[in-house]
C-alpha cells in the first residue's frame, strides 16, 4: 500500500478534458491570468492559474504525488515572486492582492486566492464588475501541508515544485462555488513554459474517496485520467 502524504490575451484558457459524465473528474483547466513586461526588460511574465474541474457534488480533498505517480509542476526558467511573497494563496492578506507584484506571485492552493478570496477565471468573475478573477468571502479554507515543502516558492527562486510523497489539502475537502466545479490548486509566474502532472482525491457526493492519478491506477480506489497532465502550450480542446 502506497503512502499518501490586459486585454483579450488575459482570457486564454487551456483546457484538458476527455472524462465521461461518471468520472469524479470533468478537467483540468491552465489559465493565462495576466501578462506583464518584464523590468529588466527580458520576456513578459505571465502569471498563471491551474485548476481541478469537478462534477456537481464533487469535493477536491488533496493534490498529492506518490511513488507511482509524481507531483510535478515545472518552469522551463524560474518562479517569480515579490519579497512579500507566500506559498500558500490562503496566506496571503486580501489587501495585498489587490496591489503591486503580491498579486502576481506564485503559490499552491485549495480554492482560496487570498485570506478572504476565492480564486476563479476571469471570464467567470461576474461579481463584482472588475473581473480580476478574485471573490470576496468571509473566510477560505485553510491549507494543511502534509509532507509537503514547495521550497522552490516563496523567497527561493528555483524552477519545479515535485513530490512522491507528499501532500496539501483541505480537512473535509472543498467544491467550487455555485454554478462551477472549478477549484483553483494554484498561480504561478514564469518567463518560460509551464508543464504540470498531477494527482488529486476527489470526494463523490456519497461521501467515498477515489484517488484521481496521472500515470500509473494500481489500486481499487484509484482511476487513471491522462488529462492530469499538461502544459501552457497546449492546444483548448474544451470543457464538458
Amino acid at each position: 500500500m502506497r503512502v499518501l502524504p490586459c486585454a483579450v490575451a488575459l482570457g486564454l484558457l487551456a483546457w484538458s478534458a476527455g472524462a465521461t459524465a461518471q468520472d469524479p473528474l470533468e478537467g483540468v483547466l491552465l489559465e493565462r491570468y495576466a501578462v506583464r513586461p518584464d523590468a529588466g526588460g527580458g520576456p513578459e511574465l505571465v502569471t498563471y492559474r491551474l485548476y481541478i474541474d469537478l462534477p456537481e457534488g464533487h469535493r477536491l480533498n488533496m493534490v498529492y504525488g506518490d511513488e507511482q505517480n509524481e507531483l510535478l509542476i515545472r518552469t522551463s526558467t524560474h518562479f517569480v515572486n515579490s519579497p512579500n511573497s507566500v506559498k500558500y494563496g490562503d496566506r496571503m492578506h486580501h489587501r495585498d492582492i489587490r496591489e503591486g507584484e503580491d498579486g502576481y506571485d506564485s503559490w499552491l492552493s485549495i480554492g482560496a486566492a487570498s485570506d478572504r478570496h476565492w480564486g476563479v477565471p476571469r471570464d467567470l468573475d461576474t461579481t463584482d464588475g472588475t473581473a480580476d478573477g478574485l471573490v470576496a468571502m468571509d473566510s477560505v479554507p485553510q491549507v494543511v501541508n502534509m509532507y509537503m515543502e514547495p521550497g522552490y516558492l516563496g523567497s527561493a527562486p528555483g524552477c519545479c515544485i515535485h513530490t512522491m510523497n507528499g501532500a496539501w489539502a483541505v480537512l473535509g475537502g472543498t467544491a467550487g462555488l455555485a454554478g462551477s466545479g472549478l477549484v483553483l490548486i494554484g498561480q504561478f509566474t514564469t518567463q518560460g513554459q509551464l508543464t504540470y502532472a498531477l494527482n488529486a482525491q476527489v470526494q463523490r457526493p456519497d461521501g467515498s474517496l477515489v484517488r484521481c492519478v496521472s500515470t500509473v491506477a494500481d489500486e481499487p480506489d484509484e482511476l487513471l485520467f491522462p488529462l492530469l497532465k499538461g502544459s501552457a502550450g497546449q492546444a483548448s480542446s474544451g470543457r464538458k
